[in-house]
């Protein structure tokens, strides 16, 4: 009977969902999302996720004020590391409160997430199930957008919001949509506020530790995955090594494209589960110190993992329904 069960919930998972199941399921963790990062922000209201940021600076953009000055004399610990594209999409939410448009940004993230991943089966949801999930909508970060536009091209506007995790996404599937998309999103800033390049490289400069994973010990390895380079899961993670990114457990979100069976996604959200408590728990004295002491747990408990994953494979593309998984 247990064998029987075991094979019924599999073959469950397996299946290709119906679309108003998929839009349904979509729905419930757009609002489970929002109710938790407005939960997290009520029991801690000194704290600020990276969506506040981008609020201040939509409201300035809004108002005709120069959006990086704004988010530097609004007494953040640090400046605006976005480019302009990613305040004009968050601009429609600086109508709203701070609370109440970070919730709606959190929930319009897991709903498009949840939507994408469900194309071909329901087991990539225990994406929502993982460490990298909950550091995600902690921060309120852009990243549940950019990994939807990997499936999904008309989200792929939206890698110019992120442009290091966009181009991870998008050499996981590049799409003319997103290029386009994306072209006319920056053209649209420049025609906004043309200085804006020069505030963002400026603002860049001062970005504390953010390095590429091949720059930090032992992160040559996961260029290993090119070994597998005709694959779209090796091409991302050979990206992703390459591109400079904070390697804190919402990054990983991105690395869910890689799994092709529940088995893998199951392990690969346990595995950033555990690196979230570390990176919550261990004691560091500043930002730095953190992106330090966190590197060697992402790359034994989450890189390395998913390196794996990708080398067990035939430097095959996939076909038919076995992409994307």
């Amino acid at each position: 009977m247990i064998s029987a069960l075991r094979e019924r919930v599999a073959r469950s998972l397996r299946a290709t969902p119906a679309l108003n199941g998929r839009i349904a399921v979509a729905g419930v963790i757009g609002v489970l999302s929002a109710l938790y990062v407005t939960g997290v922000y009520v029991v801690h209201p000194r704290s600020a996720p990276d969506f506040d940021q981008w609020w201040i600076a939509a409201n300035a953009l809004r108002l005709g004020h120069d959006p990086y000055a704004a988010v530097g004399a609004s007494g953040w610990p640090w400046p605006l590391f976005y480019p302009l594209p990613a305040v004009l999409c968050v601009l429609p939410f600086s109508f709203l409160s701070v609370m109440l448009g970070r919730a709606l940004f959190v929930g319009l993230g897991g709903a498009c997430l949840a939507f994408a991943v469900t194309q071909r089966a329901w087991w990539p949801l225990v994406l929502f199930t993982s460490g990298a999930w909950v550091a995600t909508i902690t921060a309120a970060q852009w990243t549940p957008f950019l990994v939807a536009g990997a499936l999904i091209p008309a989200f792929g506007a939206l890698f110019a919001a992120k442009p290091t995790i966009g181009a991870v996404s998008f050499v996981y599937r590049p799409s003319l949509a997103a290029v386009i998309g994306s072209l006319a999103l920056v053209g649209l800033s420049f025609a906004v506020r043309p200085s804006w390049f020069g505030s963002w490289m400026d603002a860049v400069s001062h970005a504390p530790n953010l390095r590429a994973p091949i720059t930090r010990p032992g992160g040559f390895l996961l260029l290993l995955a090119l070994l597998r380079w005709r694959r779209p899961e090796a091409r991302l993670l050979g990206t992703l090594a390459c591109v400079p990114h904070t390697i804190l457990p919402q990054e990983a979100l991105v690395l869910f494209l890689v799994p092709r069976t529940y088995g893998e996604g199951a392990a690969l959200s346990l595995l950033t589960s555990a690196a979230l408590v570390f990176t919550w728990l261990w004691p560091t004295t500043g930002y730095r110190e953190m992106l330090d002491a966190a590197w060697p747990v992402m790359l034994l408990l989450v890189y390395l993992p998913v390196l794996v994953m990708v080398l067990r494979r035939p430097n095959l593309a996939p076909q038919g329904a076995a992409e994307g998984g």
